[in-house]
């Protein structure tokens, strides 16, 4: 083998790798799912909100998970 055949080999095979890491994450990002709803009620006040992340420290989750952002439709199966 010569060594321009030798640099063309290497170089076919870093292209090849280059593809395969350039598509590898489609399959996990595809398979991602939204996160959940909950209920969180104020230690302080006799307030609850709806969100995804815990509004503070201030904050103890009431319920959940639920699927949209109104905290209506409970999520199935949890």
């Amino acid at each position: 083998m010569t060594m321009k055949n030798a640099v063309k080999n290497s170089m076919r095979k870093v292209c090849n790798l280059s593809v395969i890491l350039l598509f590898l994450p489609i399959p996990i990002a595809t398979s991602a799912a939204p996160a959940d709803w909950y209920k969180w009620r104020s230690k302080i006040e006799a307030t609850e909100v709806c969100s995804q992340t815990s509004p503070g420290e201030g904050w103890d989750k009431a319920s959940g998970p639920y699927k949209d952002a109104q905290c209506i439709k409970l999520k199935l199966g949890q």
